[in-house]
């Protein structure tokens, strides 16, 4: 399933993907979280891969986005994003 791919990214890289719900759109996109509790890192970043913004005292380094935008770049992980998306925010559905 899609969602165990994500997963695989907490064993792997250390990161958690989150989709909140009754969350909103940044710039008409939906959105993701990216985060390592271990090192404070939590990014907001759109399905295509382009991170809008990183709180937290970090920031990704250059193998987690190249990693990110592979991941990004199949079509299958795009839609358990949008999936997962349109499950938790039914009011904004992409």
């Amino acid at each position: 399933h899609g969602l165990q791919q994500v997963k695989e990214w907490k064993s792997k890289f250390g990161f958690q993907f989150h989709i909140y719900s009754n969350d909103h759109f940044i710039d008409n996109q939906p959105h993701f979280h990216l985060f390592k509790q271990s090192d404070n890192i939590d990014c907001r970043i759109f399905f295509d891969g382009k991170v809008y913004d990183c709180g937290g005292s970090n920031y990704l380094d250059k193998r987690t986005v190249e990693a990110l935008n592979y991941f990004l770049s199949h079509d299958k992980h795009q839609k358990t994003l949008t999936d997962l998306w349109n499950q938790k925010n039914p009011k904004l559905s992409v």
